[in-house]
């Protein structure tokens, strides 16, 4: 009984190293991602309205110096932050009760 708690043990272990480097290579990705665009903010999100694209679209999403850019199915769109006037994120039971 002992030797199969042991390889549990080290499967488990193995498994929990495999999901920490996971996540600092995907750490190190957005942060190149985010020094290529120059952003100083990166989120990814589900599309709900505002742009041409349907809905629950899977989005990236950069804050750069003087714009904000959204990726969506291989394409982009850039807006001027000048032209914001408002920026909210709604949760699925604030978008049922609008």
């Amino acid at each position: 009984m002992e030797p199969f708690l042991g390889i549990i043990g080290i499967i488990v272990l193995i498994g929990i190293c495999a999901i920490i480097d996971y996540n600092k290579k995907l750490k190190k990705k957005r942060t190149e991602i985010k020094k290529e665009k120059n952003a100083s903010l990166f989120i990814s999100l589900s599309h709900y309205n505002g742009l041409p694209i349907a809905e629950n679209v899977f989005t990236q999403i950069f804050s750069c110096p003087n714009e904000y850019e959204f990726l969506a199915n291989n394409t982009s769109f850039k807006l001027d932050k000048s032209k914001v006037t408002d920026i909210s994120i709604t949760s699925d039971v604030e978008i049922q009760k609008s």
